[in-house]
């Protein structure tokens, strides 16, 4: 299987590219009251930078990261939050996810983009991001919900994160505050 993996900052992001990057998704999350917008796909924070996995020209995988400061306990953190991880149904299964993710946490530390990335994510993904390299922490979350101004708190959310410029064992205690929406 060839593929193209393209890491790209988000002001560097072509009409086409959102097209596609809009196609790949609705065609995954087909509920019609919400919708894909680059500013806010699905009510998510949006990335502003990217790695797209293409095959014959066509985008068949995503993730994406939003560089962010975050309240840990005391301590201000600089994260890339990850989020936007898709890859195309007829093509899962052939580690592009895995890839993807790989190049994208490589860019990014050659970058010293951010301290740590950081992602949430639903309890059956947990050991495929565990098998990337991201490291389970068990914390009390605050963001802004979907759609809206206003604060919720969630724990028992599985939160991983991984290593770009600080090693795992660097992040401070506490619980965490993300100062917008989840990725």
């Amino acid at each position: 299987m060839d593929i193209e993996i393209r890491i790209k900052d988000d002001s560097t992001i072509t009409d086409k590219e959102l097209k596609d990057i809009e196609q790949l998704f609705n065609n995954e999350y087909t509920d019609e009251d919400d919708v894909w917008e680059k500013d806010a796909p699905y009510g998510f924070s949006p990335s502003d930078i990217r790695a797209m996995a293409y095959m014959n020209g066509k985008l068949i995988g995503h993730v994406g990261a939003e560089k962010r400061w975050i309240s840990v306990g005391k301590s201000k953190v600089k994260v890339a939050g990850i989020g936007g991880v898709l890859v195309e149904k007829d093509y899962r299964g052939f580690g592009i996810a895995k890839k993807l993710i790989h190049q994208l946490i490589d860019n990014l530390q050659q970058k010293e983009y951010a301290h740590f990335g950081y992602l949430g994510c639903r309890e059956e993904v947990v050991t495929f991001y565990s098998s990337c390299g991201f490291k389970r922490i068990d914390r009390t979350e605050t963001l802004k919900k979907n759609y809206s101004n206003e604060d919720m708190t969630r724990s028992s959310f599985p939160i991983l994160i991984c290593s770009i410029t600080k090693d795992v064992s660097a992040f401070p205690a506490g619980n965490i505050h993300l100062h917008g929406t989840a990725w």
